[in-house]
Order: structure tokens, then C-alpha cells, then sequence
């Protein structure tokens, strides 16, 4: 697909609540979270509009291919930044190179999260372990804090392990980007003061990428920082600000997020759902018991499962 093919994905009625915010596109690690979306769609409500997008797996492609697809999902106009944590963060750098290479709508700024920039390749990390059995490949991954430590245990890992690996399979094929590839978008690099994937020191070597403004900071905690200290981390987005004139919806509007934070049932795929466990919860609410509705389930309908390890 080339820069030409890209189509935008569905914006808000122009009645919807949140219709007047800004938008967060928010891309997630590998394998995906349902934790992370959620969590920031809480913390946001009334301030920004959250639309999470899967990473797409582009056969043979590479990350350059899957940034080409969601630079077709990215908003055609209005105010809003691009968030990307780990593998979203390097996606995120490389759907502004397609947004910009295409003249096309860009973020106010992006922000990659927990990520090593991209003349770093960060496929030779996981390339001894992307082959491996599942026992080995999340014993590894534990090890070195890309995923949650007790995710090697949980019962339903047999669900998520295929969506990780394909995630590490297109990390380990993407070679590292050019030394001189930038960006003119303000460029923000967030790292974990303890994470041992990305090293704060990391952020030296985002500054190289960014033609424009550059920003970096630390927060307390590992590699999954952005959930964590969730608070602390959508504090920091550099939000836009709105129009002159224009009117922000009232803080207890009853936007999407805001009932989905509110409420016991969770109408979200089984995949997500699932895919939620690689992420720590320890700090995000999350019912004993969900429902499930999406193309894995049906057409028989909801399905009911216990989410408790």
C-alpha cells in the first residue's frame, strides 16, 4: 500500500460529547493492551478523546508497511498528538514519516513511550527468543521486563502468545532506521527510570530524529510506566489547546470512556480483553467477569469468561 492508498478511519459525530476535544491516537506494545487504552480513556475524560488502534501485522512488510495503515486511521482534521508505548512508539515515529512524506493531516506533536530510537534497532533484543517455545520465549521476556512477571504462569496465556510473537516477529524483521531519518513534528521521549529494555539514556538518541522541537523526561517505574503511573504520564501530554471561541464538553459529560470506566460489562473484543493480561493491573480496575462481543465469538452471541488468574 502506497502513501497514496491511506484513507482516514471514522471521526466522531459532530453532536457526540467528545466531539469538540482533541484526540489522542494511542499505539500499544506488543501484543497489544486493552489496560493501556482503557486506563488513559479514564484519566482523560472530559479533557481528550482516546482512540487506541492495534498494531497491524503486515505480512512481510515490516514496521514501515504497518505505519502506512495506520497512517490511513489517523484524523484528517482537528487538534490531536500521536502517543505510542514500546514497538507503538517506534510505529508512531514511523507514521509521522508517511504523514509527512504524503502532505497528509499531522499530529500537533508524538510521544514514544518506553521505546530505543529507531537507528537502534530493536529486533536484535528478541531475535533470540521469537522462535523459541512459549515456555522459553515468556520466560525471557519476563527476564528482561518486556512483559509482566507473571505472565509465563497465567492459564489463558495460549490466547495472547500468538498476537505477541508475530509482534516480536515484526519488530525482529525491521531493520533500524536511517541515522538521518527525522521528523518536524516536536518529538517527546518518555522513559521509566527503572526500565531495562529503553534506557532513559535512550532519549539522547531520539533527540538525532527530531527536525523540530524535543523534549524528554523521566517517570518512576519500568517498562510499563504509561499504566503505572498512568496520572502522572496524561498530566504530561502535550495536549493542544482548543480554538478561540471554540467550547470544551462539561467534565461529567457521558462520553464512551466514561462509561466504559463506570460500568462492570466490557463490550471489547475477546482478543483485547485477553491481550490486557501483558500489561501490569495492579493499578487499573478490571471486572472478575466480562462480556465478550466481537468476530471471535460470534455468531453465537456473548460469551462470559472469568478474567481472574
Amino acid at each position: 500500500m502506497g502513501v497514496g492508498d491511506v484513507s482516514a478511519g471514522p471521526r466522531p459525530e459532530p453532536g457526540a460529547p467528545d466531539a469538540g476535544l482533541p484526540t489522542v491516537v494511542l499505539l500499544p506494545p506488543a501484543g497489544g493492551s486493552a489496560v493501556l487504552g482503557r486506563a488513559w480513556s479514564a484519566a482523560l475524560v472530559g479533557t481528550a478523546r482516546v482512540e487506541p488502534l492495534r498494531v497491524p501485522r503486515a505480512a512481510g512488510g515490516g514496521l514501515g508497511e504497518s505505519a502506512r495503515v495506520v497512517a490511513g486511521r489517523t484524523p484528517r482534521s482537528g487538534l490531536w498528538i500521536l502517543a505510542g508505548h514500546s514497538l507503538g512508539g517506534l510505529l508512531a515515529f514511523e507514521v509521522v514519516r508517511v504523514l509527512e512524506a504524503g502532505g497528509l493531516h499531522l499530529p500537533e506533536h508524538v510521544v514514544v513511550m518506553g521505546s530505543r530510537p529507531p537507528h537502534q534497532a530493536t529486533g536484535p533484543l528478541f531475535a533470540g527468543l521469537v522462535d523459541l517455545p512459549d515456555d522459553e520465549m515468556l520466560a525471557g521476556l519476563a527476564r528482561t521486563g518486556a512483559v509482566e512477571a507473571s505472565l509465563p504462569e497465567h492459564p489463558m496465556r495460549r490466547l495472547f502468545v500468538p498476537g505477541l510473537r508475530a509482534d516480536l516477529r515484526l519488530l525482529v524483521d525491521t531493520p533500524a532506521a536511517p541515522a538521518d531519518a527525522t521528523v518536524g513534528v516536536p518529538v517527546h521521549a518518555w522513559h521509566g527510570t527503572d526500565d531495562r529494555l529503553a534506557l532513559p539514556a535512550a532519549a539522547r538518541g531520539w533527540a538525532t530524529h527530531a527536525a523540530g522541537p524535543f523534549h524528554s523526561r523521566t517517570f518512576r517505574g519500568g517498562h510499563f510506566f504509561p499504566v503505572e503511573q498512568v496520572t502522572e504520564v496524561v498530566a504530561a501530554l502535550p495536549l493542544p489547546a482548543l480554538p478561540v471561541g471554540a467550547q470544551a464538553p462539561a467534565k461529567n459529560a457521558p462520553t464512551a470512556a466514561a462509561s466504559a470506566a463506570g460500568s462492570s460489562t466490557w463490550h471489547i473484543s475477546r482478543a483485547e480483553c485477553i491481550e490486557s493480561r501483558a500489561m501490569p493491573t495492579s493499578t487499573v480496575r478490571t471486572p472478575e467477569r466480562v462480556a465478550v462481543r466481537g468476530p471471535m465469538v460470534e455468531p453465537h452471541g456473548t460469551e462470559l469468561f472469568d478474567t481472574k488468574s
